[in-house]
């Protein structure tokens, strides 16, 4: 499998002009794991390595807009206003790029 095939499978093509990505969530494809209230608020947030982060932080982080940039195959992301922890982006993005590195390893 591709590291484009896998991409697709993981988020959702958005294309306009030159622009071809597709968008990954961080809670769909278990980077962040999210419990929510029958509200829809956050219960809890466990990161992919089993550490809980707080609430507020899951927030920002789903907040965040990740994708695989289809024409360079570089992951990328807008933080602008989200006030997310930057130490946790780029841990998603390194963590985004090794799972789609292995599924150019296992083609």
């Amino acid at each position: 499998m591709t590291k484009i095939e896998l991409a697709e499978k993981l988020g959702k093509r958005w294309t306009k002009g030159e622009m071809n990505r597709i968008y990954i969530d961080l809670d769909k494809i278990g980077i962040l794991n999210v419990s929510r209230y029958n509200t829809g608020n956050i219960a809890g947030a466990i990161w992919y390595d089993g550490d809980s982060i707080s609430n507020t932080q899951a927030g920002k982080l789903l907040a965040v807009k990740f994708w695989l940039d289809v024409k360079t195959q570089t992951v990328d992301y807008k933080s602008v206003g989200t006030g997310a922890d930057v130490d946790y982006v780029a841990k998603a993005v390194a963590k985004i790029e090794s799972m789609l590195a292995d599924a150019e390893v296992t083609a």
